[in-house]
């Protein structure tokens, strides 16, 4: 259940009673199955009042019979378990604080020239970021360090400017927010559930034009400032060579990472990297289900660990996430960065790069 109170008990599963009003059955009876939750086990809910009710009705209709009402959670804080950089995924109901939402530059990121709907309406004083501004083809790798440089003091930042990113969907922005730790930007946030949690939770929306913040001249600090953040083809060779130190992580859908499609109309090459291990994705390539609620926020950090260890995947060793061109890789970058692994990166190439540079033919799996 959600709280006003950082953090969670230790082992305490989410179930957020906003959840529920906009889910049919039979999304609700996967939701629970993905949670592990049985009917025959007895089940404490804690939170406030009215979500607890809203839950257990939920749950007493599928046929959940042993719920009861927790009174004494979050009193010990020794209990409670919080994310080791939550700050970096930001609420859209702490966001909305006046006092809150000044300290920051918010980009809106998205690929192209804004939208129609950005127009309309969007959050409340935020810029605008054209990911062309930071990647490019025909390969989609990041842009070189001259360019992107420019390109960073042009939006206003510099490495000590305050950052949110959002999207309609928060797969454009953890791309760029990835590129700007590379650079060296100190302070990089999520708006954690994007737009459409920033609507429902009311916060402020600005429409017409993005802001534009004022350019700077210098970026500080030496550029890039955080180079293993991103990693190219022959480091990723060395993750392969270097089986007990290394992983080299597939951020795709089971349907790509088995070479049943490519997943891109732009990518003819079906497959994986020989070697590589798959860290889960979503249904295609512009979804992320596994490491996400269905309000599009971050799954709870102990759900993604389990299937993570259960595939081998462990902080101890040196990580690179990826996917096709580097969207979903940077996504799971960012979680894997807030839980508090240190030794992580994004092969930036992925299975585009790769397929072309090992000449691999249009339908191989």
């Amino acid at each position: 259940m959600e709280t006003d109170i950082g953090g969670h008990e230790d082992g305490a599963i989410l179930l957020s009673a906003s959840w529920f009003p906009n889910m049919k059955q039979r999304a609700i009876l996967d939701l629970l199955k993905k949670k592990k939750l049985s009917k025959n086990l007895t089940y404490g809910l804690y939170g406030n009042q009215k979500d607890i009710e809203l839950v257990k009705n939920q749950l007493e209709k599928i046929g959940y019979k042993n719920i009861f009402k927790i009174t004494d959670a979050l009193q010990n804080s020794s209990h409670l378990h919080k994310i080791e950089k939550y700050e970096k995924l930001v609420p859209a109901t702490w966001l909305a604080k006046k006092e809150n939402i000044n300290k920051f530059n918010i980009f809106e990121v998205s690929w192209g020239n804004p939208s129609q709907e950005f127009l309309n309406g969007h959050v409340l004083g935020a810029g605008y970021i054209n990911t062309d501004l930071f990647e490019e083809g025909p390969l989609w790798n990041k842009k070189d360090d001259k360019t992107l440089i420019r390109n960073i003091l042009d939006l206003g930042i510099d490495a000590e400017t305050k950052v949110i990113l959002y999207n309609r969907d928060s797969l454009a922005a953890a791309r760029v927010a990835v590129i700007l730790i590379y650079a060296g930007v100190k302070d990089v946030r999520l708006l954690d559930g994007g737009w459409d949690l920033w609507k429902m939770n009311g916060g402020g929306i600005s429409t017409g034009q993005a802001k534009k913040f004022l350019k700077k001249n210098s970026f500080g600090v030496a550029f890039p400032s955080q180079p293993e953040t991103m990693i190219s083809m022959p480091q990723a060779i060395e993750h392969l060579n270097d089986p007990l130190n290394s992983v080299l992580v597939s951020i795709r859908s089971w349907q790509e990472h088995k070479g049943l499609t490519s997943g891109y109309n732009y990518i003819s090459a079906k497959g994986d990297i020989p070697g590589a291990v798959w860290g889960h994705g979503g249904t295609d390539a512009n979804h992320l289900e596994d490491f996400r609620n269905p309000d599009n926020t971050m799954r709870p950090a102990e759900e993604i660990l389990e299937f993570w260890s259960d595939a081998g995947i462990h902080k101890e060793k040196r990580v690179s996430f990826y996917c096709g061109t580097g969207w979903r890789a940077s996504e799971a970058f960012f979680y894997a960065m807030i839980i508090g692994w240190q030794k992580i990166s994004v092969f930036d190439g992925g299975w585009k790069e790769w397929s072309e540079f090992q000449k691999v033919p249009a339908g191989n799996k």
